[in-house]
């Protein structure tokens, strides 16, 4: 999954098993992630050679408006 270009932090070759981690700003050269629970408002981040396992994924700030609108315009029938 890449988001964006220009990510600020690489992180390269790492396991994350049931942990939370804010992925913003983040680059993910070959990690794994296993039952993790990802932070995300927006920001830059890139995922290159990095698996997701059972993860879960919490929006929050502008990562979530999207969401909201699609879940409002859907109960609406728009």
């Amino acid at each position: 999954m890449r988001v964006l270009w220009r990510a600020v932090e690489t992180i390269t070759g790492q396991s994350f098993t049931r942990v939370s981690i804010h992925i913003d700003g983040k680059r993910f050269v070959d990690c794994t992630f296993t039952r993790c629970m990802l932070g995300y408002s927006g920001g830059e981040v890139e995922f290159k050679g990095t698996i997701l396992k059972d993860c879960k994924y919490l929006l929050y700030g502008a990562a979530r408006e999207p969401v909201f609108d699609l879940q409002t315009r859907r109960a609406v029938n728009v």
